[in-house]
C-alpha cells in the first residue's frame, strides 16, 4: 500500500466510500476471508469450538461480500450507468444485497465470538459458574438484534446517501468487541487490549483519512483499515485460543485439586480405620468373662 502512494502529488478526488473500486480494498477484503477461514478450519478445540468454526466462517461470508461489493458492484459516479450486471439482475439490488448481507454476518460472527468467549469464561468457574451465563446469553442476543438493526439501516440507505465508512464497519464488529469485555478479567488480558488496539486503530485511520492514501485510485484509506482489522481477526483468534488453554489449565488444577482431595481423605480414613484397630486391641488385652469374651 505505501509503494503505490503519490507522496508528492497534488489534490485529487477521494476515492473511498461506496464508490470505491480501488484494487487494494478488495484484495483486502479476499484476504480476510481467507484469513477468517483459516481460522475457521483451525479454531481451538474445546467447549467452544463450534461457536468458534461458526463466528470465523460468517466473518469469512461478510469479507467475501465486501470484496465482491467492491470488485464488481461499487456504486458508479454521478451520471454514469452501472457497469456490470449479473444474470439480468439489477447491479443496484446486488449492491445493496451485499452491503447487507456482509454487515449482518459480521453482527452474527461477533455475537457468536462473544458466546465463544462467555463459555470459555463460563467454564474457568466464572460468569456465575458452569450452570450459569443464561443472562449473557440473554444479552448477546439483545445486542445482537440492536446492532443488526443499526447496520440494517446504516446499509439500507440509498447508495447516493453518504454513510461514513467507519459507521458501516464499527457497527456490525460491536459485538466481537463484547468478546473482550468478557475476557479482561480471565487473565488474557494482553489479547483483550490487542483486540481493542487494532479496532481503533482501524477505525482511527478511517476517520483521519490520511493523505495520499485517502486520494489514492489503487490503495485507498479502507485497504488501509482492512489491513488493520487483518490484524482485529489474529487478535480475536489469540483470545479463543488464550482462553482455550486457560480452561485446559482450570482443568488440569482442579483435577490435581480433586486428586489432593482424595489422597486426604484416604489418610483421614486411613487413621480412622487405625483408630478403631487400636481400640479393639485395648479390648482385646482386657479382662475376660467367663465366656471367653472382653469383659
Amino acid at each position: 500500500g505505501f509503494a503505490v502512494q503519490d507522496w508528492g502529488g497534488g489534490y485529487a478526488p477521494r476515492t473511498g466510500g461506496e464508490k470505491d473500486s480501488t484494487w487494494g480494498t478488495w484484495v483486502t477484503a479476499y484476504t480476510l476471508a481467507i484469513e477468517s477461514l483459516v481460522f475457521a478450519l483451525n479454531a481451538p478445540p474445546g467447549p467452544a469450538q463450534g461457536r468458534t468454526y461458526i463466528a470465523f466462517l460468517f466473518q469469512y461470508l461478510a469479507w467475501t461480500a465486501v470484496a465482491l461489493l467492491h470488485q464488481y458492484f461499487p456504486v458508479p459516479p454521478a451520471g454514469k450507468p452501472w457497469s456490470t450486471s449479473f444474470l439480468s439482475l439489477d447491479p443496484m439490488s446486488i449492491h445493496l444485497a451485499l452491503r447487507i448481507i456482509s454487515a449482518v454476518a459480521l453482527v452474527l460472527a461477533g455475537c457468536f465470538i462473544a458466546c465463544a468467549a462467555q463459555t470459555l469464561v463460563r467454564e474457568m468457574g466464572a460468569c456465575g459458574g458452569r450452570k450459569g451465563g443464561g443472562c449473557c446469553t440473554c444479552l448477546f442476543v439483545m445486542v445482537g438484534l440492536v446492532l443488526s438493526g443499526a447496520a440494517g439501516v446504516a446499509h439500507l440507505m440509498p447508495p447516493q446517501t453518504f454513510v461514513p465508512q467507519w459507521v458501516l464497519i464499527a457497527i456490525p464488529q460491536g459485538g466481537s468487541l463484547m468478546a473482550a469485555f468478557i475476557a479482561c478479567g480471565s487473565g488474557a488480558c494482553t489479547s483483550c487490549a490487542a483486540m481493542l488496539c487494532t479496532f481503533v486503530l482501524g477505525v482511527v485511520i478511517l476517520l483521519v483519512a490520511p493523505t495520499p492514501f485517502v486520494m489514492s485510485p489503487n490503495f485507498n484509506e479502507t485497504g488501509l483499515a482492512h489491513a488493520a482489522y487483518m490484524l482485529y481477526l489474529a487478535a480475536i483468534m489469540g483470545l479463543i485460543a488464550d482462553l482455550s488453554a486457560g480452561v485446559e489449565d482450570y482443568k488440569d488444577e482442579e483435577f490435581a485439586q480433586s486428586l489432593d482431595r482424595m489422597r486426604l481423605e484416604q489418610m483421614e480414613a486411613s487413621a480412622r480405620l487405625e483408630e478403631r484397630m487400636a481400640l479393639k486391641a485395648v479390648n482385646m488385652d482386657g479382662p475376660m468373662c467367663g465366656c471367653g469374651f472382653p469383659a
